[in-house]
């Protein structure tokens, strides 16, 4: 029997850079490569970096120094532009390359320029890039790397788990906390309260596609009061994408974005011209058009999801001005 198709509007909303500042999984991404600089450089460098060690990161303003330093937004925003949208992928990507650096003597105090210029080198997007970096990892002969139990990218995962949950052992109080503990919104909280509320109203579904653990969506959007506005049937986390694989003996983080299971999985019983995706990085936007959706950008231009002229889609500031433009994608499901 087939499935009654919904006739109303489905809003697929990304997390971070869309409704929360992703600025607590960058610092996690920076705090995380960082932690590999005393070991990786201590087997080819007879100086103390003053970028070892983490007693003096104490504070936001202290690892955003850090962040600016090791994971400078330049750096970032080459790696959104070739997919690379898990924040566990860009600290993998970040530290196969402190790695490489070190491997070839090489180390600046402006070390974030180094690992930028070489990035750069790499060819591919998304998951071939991954591997690509995978196969550079395994033909580096540079302690620890070959003595983890597991692969460096569960290496990497792990810290940057404890980093941002504050799971970490250390004395240091502020990394105790985490980083999640210092989440914040995109927009104003009453503005982005209103605009959901005033969607909700008018009969429109919203759901979340993100590539965040379940847990680390439904607490801040529990704390801040906007879990209720979302289905509860339209969320798709990487816990989901996870258990999908698994189930069927897929490669893993092989439905990560930018391929469209994101999305696509949470958007049943509606037809594709029905469905909005809102992100703001390329992999969005590659998963939405993959699956034949609209797309709306959350960004200051075009340019920032490196777009061809001819793709048709809109770009906002801000998720709050989401419903001005609603009425041009009711038109097109009609």
């Amino acid at each position: 029997m087939m499935k009654e198709i919904d006739d109303r509007l489905l809003l697929l909303f990304d997390m971070d850079g869309v409704i929360l500042s992703e600025e607590g999984y960058l610092r996690s991404v920076a705090l995380t490569m960082h932690s590999f600089i005393a070991q990786f450089f201590s087997q080819t460098h007879n100086h103390k970096s003053s970028l070892s060690g983490h007693e003096s990161i104490d504070n936001l303003q202290a690892v955003e120094v850090l962040r600016q330093t090791i994971f400078p937004d330049k750096l970032m925003n080459a790696m959104r532009m070739k997919a690379l949208n898990s924040n566990w992928d860009k600290a993998y990507a970040g530290t196969v390359l402190l790695g490489l650096c070190a491997r070839d003597h090489r180390f600046s105090e402006n070390i974030g320029d180094m690992l930028y210029d070489q990035f750069q080198t790499l060819s591919g997007t998304g998951q071939e890039l991954v591997m690509r970096l995978r196969d550079m990892e395994s033909k580096l002969c540079l302690y620890p790397i070959s003595e983890y139990p597991t692969q460096l990218f569960e290496e990497v995962k792990r810290r940057f788990q404890q980093f941002y949950l504050g799971t970490i052992k250390t004395d240091n109080l502020f990394l105790q906390d985490g980083m999640i503990a210092h989440e914040t919104l995109l927009c104003n909280h009453d503005a982005l309260i209103q605009c959901f509320r005033s969607l909700r109203d008018k009969d429109i579904v919203l759901g979340i596609g993100t590539g965040r653990p379940r847990s680390e969506v439904i607490k801040p959007l529990n704390s801040f009061g906007l879990l209720e506005f979302f289905d509860e049937n339209r969320i798709c986390t990487f816990d989901d994408i996870v258990d999908y694989e698994q189930q069927y003996g897929l490669p893993a983080y092989s439905l990560a974005k930018p391929h469209p299971h994101t999305y696509a999985s949470i958007a049943f019983s509606y037809r594709a011209h029905q469905v909005v995706v809102i992100g703001d990085s390329p992999a969005d936007l590659l998963a939405a058009q993959a699956a034949g959706f609209h797309f709306v950008g959350i960004g200051p231009n075009r340019e920032a999801f490196q777009a061809k002229l001819t793709e048709d889609f809109i770009v906002i500031p801000e998720a709050t001005e989401i419903s001005a433009i609603l009425e041009q994608f009711r038109h097109k499901t009609c």
